[in-house]
């Protein structure tokens, strides 16, 4: 699965840094561009590191899943980092929002996030509790069958 293939590309900067806890419950076909999910799945996941790094969290866990849902593709990835308030979770997905140091981030990752899912026709939401978590979720339509690819 797409999946295994980005924790692979991943492995050095998840290597000892935080458990990655899977629940993949979807063994169909997503017919999309694949490169642009990994691409997706990338940023969310280093951003949950970083996360977790910078607040110094006690043990790092990243959990992963996926499963289909009423035709559509719903990935979940959650960290117990040090989480959002509501009023930087409103501003995630604008362009050149960072809350890291100058030099660090420019602020554009999760605004291409944004950008890709509606490019794909999906959708990206989050949730996050100061001190407890931050999770996203992804929903991508899937293919009926009969529908071409276009």
């Amino acid at each position: 699965m797409l999946l295994d293939d980005t924790l692979k590309m991943m492995r050095y900067d998840l290597d000892n840094k935080v458990s990655i806890q899977r629940n993949v419950e979807f063994n169909g076909v997503l017919h999309t561009h694949s490169g642009l999910i990994e691409q997706v799945l990338v940023n969310l996941i280093k951003n949950a590191v970083q996360a977790m790094e910078t607040a110094e969290t006690a043990e790092p866990v990243i959990q992963i899943s996926a499963a289909e849902i009423d035709n559509t593709l719903h990935i979940r990835i959650r960290d117990n980092g040090p989480g959002m308030t509501a009023d930087i979770q409103q501003k995630i997905f604008e362009p050149f929002f960072t809350t890291k140091p100058i030099g660090e981030g420019t602020g554009l990752g999760l605004s291409v996030v944004y950008n890709i899912m509606q490019r794909l026709e999906g959708s990206i939401q989050c949730a996050s509790e100061p001190g407890v978590f931050t999770e996203f979720t992804l929903q991508l339509p899937l293919q009926q069958d009969g529908e071409s690819e276009e």
